[in-house]
């Protein structure tokens, strides 16, 4: 009779077990927001929200000088609570993401963008990696994906091939080209180029500069423009050429010649440069100079076009982003959010 009893008990637990269970599935699958007609659910925005736990902490700590605690994400920090922080910045993330994934669905490149097709595909590749490393195989990246960076890697890499697909199949008409290259010309403009010859005399002792910087001087008044005849002289020979306005990440003395550069005429030279870190004497002759100019159409016209439609896409993106229509579905939203976030 006890042991009929205590099977009893048994089973009733292993009920209400499975029922819990079963209502925190239906729970995580409910859905709680809808974006442009497409239902997200609860755990899909829990997902999404994870990713923007530590911006919300800092963002409150930097702020406010406030630590997590139990009352947190509910108490207003001169009028700012945490929970609709996290909330809008989980928001905005999830609309641009189901965007660009509607748009993918729209062009034929993905049948399914809802959260459990993205979670059977994640199973699905971290089984094709479990069995390529079980059979001695080689495979990119790590042998099994978290969520999170499967997520990172698929989206990315869907997002590349979105861009080129819809570049790629946009007709556009050549006066609309010739007007956005009208609007964007100064964007083509050419730099100007200097050309220049360094010429180097290397030094021992301190004594010996000034003795180096006549020696070039005298280069530069005769005119003494000859490689061969500079380096009998033991005299070091380079030409260079270099585009004086263009922003560049050089080393400091590549970056001082950049400027001296900009300052020279056709036919000038600099004041004797000297290098103590290389113990160099050095002058600077502006050989040569092409200013500038705006190439016709025809010269660019391949990456205009692509830089045309590649503003498309952005404007497009934009446009679908501002035009999304957004409804929470749940009147206790944040109620749901908070058991994802404590």
């Amino acid at each position: 009779m006890d042991l009929i009893i205590h099977q009893r008990i048994r089973l009733s637990i292993l009920v209400l077990l499975a029922i819990l269970f079963s209502l925190l599935s239906v729970n995580a699958q409910e859905a709680i927001l809808n974006i442009n007609g497409e239902n997200i659910s609860t755990e899909e925005f829990a997902f999404f929200m994870k990713s923007q736990r530590s911006l919300c902490y800092s963002y409150f700590y930097t702020t406010y000088n406030v630590n997590q605690s139990p009352e947190f994400w509910t108490s207003s920090y001169s009028g700012e609570r945490p929970i609709d922080y996290i909330r809008e910045k989980t928001l905005e993330t999830l609309t641009e993401v189901k965007v660009h994934l509607m748009l993918a669905k729209e062009l034929g490149m993905i049948n399914d963008i809802s959260f459990r097709a993205f979670l059977y595909r994640f199973d699905e590749e971290n089984k094709r990696r479990k069995e390529i490393t079980e059979k001695g195989g080689l495979i990119y990246g790590p042998k099994e994906f978290s969520r999170e960076g499967y997520f990172s890697y698929w989206y990315s890499n869907l997002m590349i091939d979105l861009r080129k697909k819809w570049i790629r199949e946009l007709e556009i008409t050549n006066d609309s080209i010739k007007v956005y290259y009208n609007r964007m010309k100064e964007r083509y403009r050419t730099s100007d180029e200097v050309s220049l010859i360094l010429f180097s005399i290397p030094y021992n002792e301190p004594q010996e500069q000034e003795e180096a910087k006549k020696r070039l001087n005298l280069i530069i008044k005769n005119h003494l423009f000859n490689e061969n005849k500079c380096l009998a002289e033991g005299i070091l020979f380079e030409k260079l050429i270099i585009t004086p306005n263009e922003n560049i990440e050089a080393e400091d003395q590549i970056l001082e010649w950049h400027r001296i550069a900009s300052k020279l005429n056709l036919g000038e030279s600099s004041l004797p440069i000297v290098d103590k870190r290389s113990k160099m004497v050095r002058v600077l002759y502006c050989e040569d100079y092409k200013a500038g100019y705006i190439p016709d159409l025809m010269e660019v016209e391949n990456i205009v076009i692509q830089n045309y439609k590649e503003e498309l896409f952005n404007h497009s993106m934009n446009q679908k982003l501002e035009e999304a229509d957004i409804r929470f579905l749940s009147p206790n939203a944040d109620t749901i959010l908070l058991k994802f976030l404590k």
